[in-house]
């Protein structure tokens, strides 16, 4: 049973942004994601077939903000048309925001989590920029510091058995 996260659904404009309604769907009244729902065919029936993206302009735009962001100076300016570029095609009377250095780089994160929800990018994302986790409603593992050994995956004993050069297993497995 999947439930989207509350604060990532709060943080969409459901009114104007037109990922809201392409997201989330009320079924049975239940919020679901509804992204990756079957088409509907003929008669009404769900045909099982599901148009996945493998890029999107959307996520081309996020990774030149990121770029220009992480140079920093006056390529600011052009990270921030680009944030304000991919808004505006989401919002509906979206008016453009000017934000500099971390409040920028973090308006780039936040608009990768909601354009990307559900794509696998997130764990790369929070890997990438060395965030720390913080979960909310759960029982073990709330946080997870960006230092913790549980970032990195073990490497596959077939892998260490095939090649006596790779280097030790990573620490913890």
């Amino acid at each position: 049973q999947y439930r989207p996260n509350q604060t990532l659904v709060s943080s969409y404009d459901q009114v104007n942004d037109i990922r809201y309604s392409s997201y989330f769907k009320v079924i049975a009244s239940r919020l679901v994601l509804s992204k990756y729902l079957a088409k509907t065919a003929q008669l009404g029936k769900p045909d099982g077939v599901v148009n996945f993206k493998a890029f999107r302009t959307g996520e081309m735009y996020l990774i030149r903000a990121e770029a220009y962001a992480r140079k920093g100076g006056t390529n600011e300016a052009a990270a921030l048309a680009d944030l304000n570029a991919l808004r505006a095609a989401r919002i509906a009377g979206y008016l453009p925001v000017v934000l500099t250095a971390t409040a920028l780089t973090d308006a780039i994160q936040d608009e990768r989590r909601k354009e990307l929800m559900c794509e696998g990018h997130r764990f790369f994302d929070l890997k990438r920029t060395t965030r720390t986790i913080n979960r909310a409603n759960c029982t073990s593992f709330c946080t997870l510091a960006p230092t913790n050994r549980a970032w990195t995956w073990p490497i596959p004993q077939p892998e260490i058995d095939a090649n006596p050069n790779i280097l030790p297993q990573n620490p913890g497995y």
